[in-house]
């Protein structure tokens, strides 16, 4: 017998789940966008971990990161990259005040 998933279970409304399947069907959309889409659509059809990794063709440890995400953030705004450390871009306002 499997394992019962310790993770909280996503309930989408029906307009988030319009939304994540316009995404899914956007031919304009980045693969990314489409991919973290398509896993949030399959969790939310209680499919299992394992089975999403296996139809998309990626890795576990990529579908529960994705996941995860999903459940602290929501479902639509973790379709986009979350921001990173680093420098910050040359290009903003404060950057740009010596030129004036």
């Amino acid at each position: 017998m499997p394992f019962a998933s310790r993770r909280a279970g996503l309930a989408l409304s029906d307009d988030i789940r319009a939304a994540l399947e316009s995404v899914v069907r956007a031919r304009s959309d980045s693969a990314q966008r489409v991919e973290r889409a398509r896993i949030r659509l399959a969790y939310a059809d209680r499919r299992s971990v394992s089975a999403i990794a296996r139809n998309l063709s990626t890795d576990r440890p990529k579908v529960e990161r994705s996941i995860d995400k999903g459940l602290q953030l929501g479902a639509l705004a973790v379709l986009t990259d979350l921001p990173c450390k680093g420098r910050p871009g040359r290009n903003t306002p404060e950057g740009r005040a010596w030129i004036v």
